[in-house]
């Protein structure tokens, strides 16, 4: 009976080391290129969708046309997604009288555990996605962002988060609102 209850103790083991394992190693790709924004939707215009947000709310990205768009598609198990998510706040904040929109879109399908990690971090709009948006664009590693400008081209992606990156971050929404002027 002992040798029993220790298998499936050992059992149990597996998927929190797997988890764990996952956590350490990121979300995210390690090829550089692949970090560094390349993307066949560079240029293009950005595609459409229509989601709900916290509230229940259906929200379109054509909502937000002729204003400059932070998409950011993340996950609450993603560890770089919530080392991001401060910065992305900060930098919200900081930009939202300029006309920026950070818009946070969620690829898992549990809503109120989105809700519950999500209302006290993020002001900016959130939304459900459950991962059908995040096949149209190019996600190959959560987080991923987009930058948006005012018409709904697609300028830049960056794939994955760390330290540092605030900074870059920053400097493409300057680069929005610069070219918006």
């Amino acid at each position: 009976m002992k040798t029993t209850s220790r298998r499936l103790r050992s059992f149990r083991a597996i998927p929190i080391l797997f988890l764990l394992i996952l956590a350490l190693a990121g979300c995210t790709p390690q090829d550089p290129a692949t970090r560094a924004g390349k993307s066949s939707l560079i240029e293009k215009a950005a595609p459409d969708f229509t989601l709900r947000d916290l509230k229940g709310s259906q929200v379109s990205l054509s909502d937000f046309r002729g204003q400059p768009v932070v998409l950011n598609f993340w996950a609450t198990w993603c560890m770089p997604c919530r080392a991001e998510i401060p910065s992305l706040e900060v930098l919200h904040t900081k930009y939202k009288d300029q006309g920026l929109v950070v818009i946070g879109v969620n690829v898992e399908t549990d809503y109120m555990k989105v809700k519950r990690f999500a209302e006290p971090r993020m002001s900016y709009t959130v939304l459900l996605d459950g991962g059908t948006q995040a096949q149209g664009y190019d996600i190959v590693g959560i987080p991923c962002t987009y930058y948006i400008d005012r018409k709904g081209i697609i300028r830049h992606r960056s794939v994955g988060f760390a330290p540092g990156d605030e900074v870059l971050i920053e400097q493409e929404i300057k680069k929005l609102l610069v070219d918006a002027d």
